[in-house]
């Protein structure tokens, strides 16, 4: 290993981690968490000279209050109120606008998908159900979950596959763009793969020490610095693919040739020709124009409660023994224009529109919303009563934008598994505990023995109950479903153990359950096709006109009835 090849990884970790790119990725990072604002408490907390802390401790100034405030959103309210912030102390307030948007725009993975292994086209039991086994281990799908979110929010993200030695399971770890640098082969920008690719991720270090990342390229990984200092000695990397036309031999036997496999991964929420896509930080910008009118409005509102009467008047003397308090009438006595010019009351910081202002910020915030595709009402939700058709709309919006992105991460899958399946087969030697070769990429038109089906499951729209019933019936009389998928759905269950809840349940019903007299009644009624809309406000005349079976529903009605 050349000593040029690890001063030039120094420098590249500097330009990366120290560049404008990093910090904009670790400010997104910080508004999807919540933590725009960050307060040392331990800053406001006074101590005596020999280190005790004061029991009685006297208010912060405006300077230390400040120094205790830290974070990307408190740079931007500073910017906003220079001044104020420097007299007064500036309780910021945040809005968690960037989680609600990423969390219900990527939603890919809002229902567990289930994944089958198929030989020759035929679902393989056993092997399918050791994956299930290996990913429910691993937490599989919840880290699947914020791996998705995180790919919305930095429009680029990695994964790492790592094995734990004691626990025997695969672990699972989420890369945000600052914690990996990329030095991508010029043959292949996109490819983590290739061999000339070298990648570093940062490892999880205690809070005194230095930075430290792992090191992979070609056949070997080794641990450095940030300074280039090789911490541990390179060592063979464990992972290969055969290969009769590649460069490194097997680790296991020098005799097979093949491809060394880097247990990283790199996903974009579009395809992308390079390793790094950056996308818009228009969402960001979006929070910070949040917080900065909430904040001006908490601000605005804390100083109306804490008003300060200014009474002008020509002798001190006139306001001798005059108490204002909170809500207390102040009256001058004097008609205007006698003595000195009379008296005045005046307040140092006025009352504020509130009402407009808040309007004004939630009218924002709701045109961000729709901005970015996103239901307004997941941003600000109306009051009043919403009928289940209105929620199940909603959530139908919501499946259709999952389908829309679920081809994108078919790919992600079909990688992920080859990924998982070199370092589980890796230290695992018994054959009925290996989990079967899938290629990366197939072979356009190829047919192998063994593939990989990712199956989405949908998102549940509850509507009415009635609504839902009425859908799951029409779908069986189409043909488009049969009882077992509604429970495999509902129970997040395989479709196997579905068909025999669903056997012993007919078989149930058959024997002990004789049908309802409010079965059969429905069944010979000619008004059986009953309004789909908010449960309980039904009309009591199903003569009554189409138009005239609505009615305002407020929150006040309940169940009430809808009369003739």
């Amino acid at each position: 290993m050349s000593e040029d090849l690890i001063r030039d990884g120094a420098e590249q970790y500097q330009r990366q981690q120290m560049g404008a790119y990093a910090d904009e990725m670790r400010v997104r990072l910080a508004y999807y968490n919540g933590e725009q604002f960050v307060q040392d408490y331990s800053a406001l907390t006074l101590r005596d000279d020999d280190g005790t802390v004061n029991t009685v401790p006297s208010p912060p100034t405006v300077d230390e209050w400040n120094a205790s405030m830290s974070g990307p959103g408190w740079a931007d309210i500073r910017a906003m109120l220079p001044v104020a912030s420097e007299e007064v102390v500036i309780q910021p307030v945040g809005i968690p606008f960037t989680e609600v948007v990423v969390n219900n725009l990527q939603v890919v993975y809002d229902a567990r998908p289930e994944r089958v292994l198929e030989k020759n086209g035929q679902r393989h039991k056993a092997k399918s159900d050791l994956l299930a086994d290996i990913d429910s281990a691993a937490n599989f799908h919840e880290i699947c979950q914020i791996f998705a979110h995180w790919v919305y929010l930095f429009n680029t993200a990695f994964w790492y596959y790592g094995w734990n030695p004691r626990r025997k399971r695969i672990e699972h770890r989420n890369l945000a763009p600052f914690e990996v640098v990329v030095q991508a082969s010029q043959d292949a920008p996109a490819d983590l793969q290739h061999p000339d690719c070298r990648v570093a991720i940062s490892l999880p270090t205690d809070y005194d020490q230095t930075s430290l990342w792992q090191v992979w390229h070609q056949n070997v990984y080794w641990v450095e610095d940030a300074n280039g200092q090789i911490v541990s000695s390179p060592k063979i990397n464990p992972y290969w693919e055969r290969d009769p036309a590649g460069p490194h031999p097997n680790p296991a036997n020098k005799d097979e040739m093949g491809w060394a496999i880097k247990p990283i991964q790199v996903m974009h929420d579009k395809p992308s020709s390079v390793m790094y896509r950056c996308g818009s930080n228009d969402l960001v910008q979006m929070n910070q124009t949040l917080d900065r009118g909430m904040t001006a409005l908490h601000h605005v509102q804390q100083w109306q409660g804490f008003a300060v009467p200014i009474v002008n008047v020509g002798d001190s003397a006139d306001v001798d023994g005059v108490v204002l308090s909170p809500a207390a009438a102040f009256m001058d006595r004097r008609q205007y224009g006698e003595g000195d010019g009379g008296a005045a009351l005046e307040f140092a910081h006025p009352a504020a529109p509130i009402g407009e202002t808040m309007s004004a910020i939630v009218k924002m915030a709701r045109m961000f919303a729709r901005s970015k595709g996103l239901d307004p009402e997941l941003i600000d939700p109306d009051s009043k009563v919403v009928s289940g058709v209105s929620r199940a709309q909603n959530r139908l919006a919501t499946q259709e934008l999952r389908e829309a992105q679920i081809q994108l991460w078919d790919k992600f899958e079909r990688e992920s598994y080859w990924l998982r399946s070199a370092v589980w087969n890796t230290f695992v030697s018994d054959a009925e505990f290996r989990l079967p070769y899938l290629a990366r990429d197939m072979f356009p038109g190829s047919k192998p023995e063994w593939d990989l089906k990712t199956v989405f499951g949908k998102i549940g729209t509850v509507p009415d109950p009635l609504a839902d019933q009425m859908e799951k019936d029409m779908r069986v009389e189409m043909g488009l479903n049969i009882p077992p998928d509604f429970i495999a759905v509902e129970r997040r269950i395989s479709r196997e153990e579905a068909e025999e809840i669903h056997k012993a349940n007919l078989k149930y019903k058959k024997d002990n359950a004789p049908e309802p007299a409010f079965g059969r009644i429905l069944k010979e009624s000619d008004n059986d096709t009953m309004r789909i809309g908010q449960p309980g406000n039904r009309p009591t005349n199903p003569d009554r006109p189409a138009n005239k079976t609505g009615g305002n529903v407020t929150a006040s009605s309940g169940n009430k009835v809808i009369g003739k």
